[in-house]
């Protein structure tokens, strides 16, 4: 089967065109008063190429956070074996550094978590990217006991307030709100780690 190029190319760059106007437009009126109509007209497309790709809104904005899900998953677990040594050397510079990396790969679609942060018809789409990371963390690091998990629960808990108000409110930069969070799971690691011992496998 021979692939168009071309047409690849334009898909891609029609889609990306109509995510860009979808940020545009949530952030202006918010995300339940647009309509597809707005969509298509803010993305110079009309409407018959709008639901080539997409069923409707809500399907557009659930590709956009899975996209950004399999970005983070990714690279999250890449360095997840830092942060096991970081945390079993209890390096604080080091932990915070690999923090910001993430920070920095977040921030590329900083925009897009804002909505979904402010906009109270789609925070139900954080908290479940929030539990697709949770339970890989606590797939990868074979967190079983009870206690382990609630201790767990309580750092990440502690971790996406503090992302929160930096994605809402850029109150921060990203190597101070990264030293923050190394801090803080580094003064609670010591009782998770009583219940569920960190094993560094390098």
């Amino acid at each position: 089967m021979i692939i168009d190029k071309k047409e690849d190319l334009r898909v891609k760059k029609t889609k990306k065109t109509i995510k860009e106007s979808f940020i545009e437009l949530a952030g202006e009126i918010g995300y339940q008063r647009i309509t597809v109509k707005e969509l298509c007209d803010r993305s110079m497309i009309n409407r018959n190429t709008f639901y080539l790709h997409y069923e409707n809104k809500d399907d557009l904005v659930k590709e956009m956070i899975n996209e950004t899900i399999y970005k983070y998953k990714n690279n999250l677990l890449a360095i997840a074996t830092k942060f096991l040594i970081n945390i079993k050397n209890k390096d604080l510079e080091d932990f915070a550094k690999n923090i910001s990396t993430l920070l920095e790969l977040l921030y590329e679609d900083v925009k897009l978590y804002k909505i979904i942060l402010t906009d109270h018809y789609l925070t139900g789409y954080f908290r479940s990217v929030e539990g697709t990371y949770e339970k890989s963390i606590i797939s990868f690091l074979n967190i079983k006991s009870d206690k382990a998990q609630l201790i767990f629960r309580y750092m990440m808990s502690g971790c996406a307030g503090i992302l929160t108000d930096w994605i809402v409110n850029r109150t921060l930069p990203i190597d101070e709100t990264s030293k923050i969070i190394a801090k803080l799971v580094l003064e609670n690691v010591y009782y998770f780690n009583q219940e569920n011992k960190i094993v560094v496998k390098q």
